[in-house]
């Protein structure tokens, strides 16, 4: 089922592809030339999801047209100057339904970064339970490092309360993103759904104050030589 507001064929992957758009992308890619620092683009988020109006599955969009997006996408930002972009892939984690990787990668010399969203939402909602990172993120870790050896960030991550430790949780997180080589943890620090924040609980606050704390666990790998070298 398609999720919230994905049912806009305005926004297909085709209309971005043909151009309909191109004066407005060309706009913001002026906007991130001119601002001039260093960017990290993460365009067509969770495209193997039919989340959004550019996803798998909705709107008639076919791996084909991701690809020719993301293509189309990228030259704009080229041609108007716009190299202080890291651009980052991203897929949800993989469901029953939703589209395979592979199908809908561009390639390694139009991505930088390759990115994953999942969350843990525990018995608070109705997604099967509480999962363990390893039963979120694991098959598809192992799935974007067979795709391509390029540096891998989770860029959307939550846990909930209910269901089970927090905490616990937070540290088999990072367990995991150190075994799977994973370099960026992005945290989903909003009361929505429910409440994902990490200060839900004084142990889900401790426990990320002490993994997120110990040196070397996760940081920068080099930039692309177009942005690192402006």
């Amino acid at each position: 089922m398609a999720g919230l507001g994905a049912d806009q064929p305005h926004y297909s992957l085709a209309r971005l592809a043909d151009g309909s758009h191109d004066a407005y992308i060309a706009a913001f890619a002026r906007q991130v030339r001119d601002w001039g620092g260093q960017l990290g683009l993460r365009f067509l988020h969770e495209v193997n999801a039919p989340f959004y109006p550019w996803g798998a599955g909705v709107n008639g969009n076919t791996p084909a047209d991701a690809i020719a997006a993301w293509t189309h996408v990228r030259a704009i930002f080229d041609a108007e100057g716009a190299d202080n972009v890291v651009w980052v892939w991203c897929v949800n984690v993989q469901a029953p339904g939703y589209a395979d990787f592979a199908s809908l990668y561009p390639g390694d010399p139009a991505v930088d970064w390759v990115a994953v969203d999942g969350y843990n939402g525990g018995d608070a909602l109705p997604w099967g339970g509480w999962r363990s990172p390893d039963e979120v993120f694991g098959q598809s870790l192992d799935a974007l490092h067979e795709l391509t050896n390029k540096p891998l960030a989770i860029t959307e991550v939550a846990s909930a309360e209910q269901g089970g430790d927090k905490a616990q949780w937070i540290s088999s997180l990072f367990e995991l993103a150190i075994r799977k080589d994973v370099r960026v943890l992005i945290w989903f620090e909003y009361d929505k759904e429910t409440d994902w924040r990490i200060e839900s609980s004084p142990g889900a606050v401790a426990a990320m104050r002490r993994e997120a704390t110990v040196p070397g666990r996760l940081g920068p790998v080099p930039l692309p030589d177009r942005v690192a070298n402006r």
